[in-house]
């Protein structure tokens, strides 16, 4: 080992740690060095943080066979160690999130909802990944390449709500001399050699990046000083948000500065769809002109300015559906909208069929489509 200071062979006493202490915990665990050191680590400190270690791991079916033989390393490592451990399998492939954006962020957006669905379920304070230094810098790079702006520079966050990265002061030359030390041997991902990839690309450069890396954090938390500023002053133009939408006040936008408004809109179709710029500034141009118009987003998004204000939502929130409440149901959930609706107990024996606004509907002689109009409502 090197005698340069290496954190991992100092206990959890201090910084993020203390955040853990005496809570519940879980470690995502793919089998790769991180994870193997973060997971092997957190065992090693189980008494000082007053917790029992559980492990995640999702098998993405990707690689075939090995995809299973991680899946059985984790296992049996977890096994050996007295490790809680769970598995959950998605089929990557299948999810059509591949044809819109690609294998890569279609891997990474099924692993999270796996792991905040474990999180709900066994209630879990906090899922720990094994982020390091290297990749918050790596991080950077594959931004500037995917399309990021000087507001979504900031990179990886050591906390975001329930995700908890405690080796982000951690380099890789740290984790390689602390398996080393402990005798751990972990598994290859093949898929990592794959350039095609934009951060395995990124990766291969990661000696070069390195000597950048003053500028490239200092440059990181800049941008997450300014991102967090921005939301303060932007958030009033929100009337209301969920999962897969947003509406914005238009008028609110229409008074906001360029920066501003660039900010809110671009936030929100990254967040929801990965929209970039151009995007952005097509919004941003029907707003000054106070254009009514719809634009097709990527991954199947809809914007659409109807009255005061601006909507982004999926679109098949437009495609027709039909469901029925039977006889002592009270609550009847609505997939296309990601939605439920709970009747009053006078209804609750009655059976009501439920479904989207056709062409030609009225109500006491007078169309829908008039009287959403007339009180300013939308008709998604």
């Amino acid at each position: 080992m090197s005698n340069h200071r290496n954190l991992l062979f100092e206990p959890p006493l201090s910084g993020i740690w203390l955040l853990l202490k005496d809570k519940s915990i879980a470690a995502a665990f793919s089998g790769g060095k991180d994870s193997l050191a973060l997971l092997h680590y957190l065992k090693l400190h189980e008494h000082t943080l007053n917790t029992r270690i559980h492990a995640l791991h999702v098998n993405h079916l990707l690689r075939g066979g090995e995809s299973n033989r991680d899946e059985a390393f984790c296992r049996r490592y977890c096994e050996e160690h007295g490790i809680i451990f769970k598995a959950r399998t998605v089929d990557v492939m299948q999810s059509s999130l591949v044809r819109e954006r690609g294998v890569e962020y279609a891997a990474r957006k099924l692993r999270y909802e796996l792991l905040l669905q474990e999180r709900e379920s066994a209630g879990y304070d906090y899922i720990l990944t094994a982020h390091t230094l290297d990749d918050k810098v790596e991080t950077f790079f594959t931004d500037l390449i995917t399309g990021a702006s000087i507001f979504t520079l900031g990179g990886v966050e050591e906390l975001h709500e329930w995700i908890l990265r405690p080796f982000l002061a951690v380099t890789s030359k740290m984790v390689e001399e602390f398996l080393q030390a402990h005798k751990l041997t972990p598994i290859y991902d093949s898929s990592n050699s794959d350039i095609r990839y934009v951060r395995n690309m990124v990766r291969t450069y990661t000696p070069f990046l390195l000597t950048m890396k003053a500028t490239v954090l200092r440059i990181q938390e800049e941008s997450a000083r300014l991102a967090s500023w921005l939301a303060e002053r932007t958030e009033r133009a929100v009337v209301n948000a969920g999962g897969d939408f947003v509406e914005l006040d238009r008028n609110i936008l229409a008074e906001m500065s360029e920066p501003e408004r660039g900010f809110i809109i671009g936030r929100w179709i990254s967040r929801l769809c990965r929209g970039g710029k151009v995007h952005t500034d097509i919004i941003i141009k029907a707003i000054e002109q106070r254009d009514s118009f719809r634009l097709s987003l990527p991954m199947g998004y809809l914007a659409e300015f109807s009255f005061n204000a601006l909507r982004i939502f999926p679109a098949e929130r437009l495609n027709p559906f039909s469901y029925i409440k039977k006889p002592g149901e009270l609550v009847v959930q609505i997939p296309n909208r990601k939605a439920q609706i709970t009747f009053p107990a006078t209804l609750k024996e009655r059976r009501l069929i439920i479904r989207s606004r056709a062409d030609g509907d009225k109500f006491h002689g007078k169309k829908l489509k008039k009287l959403f109009s007339d009180a300013k409502l939308p008709l998604i």
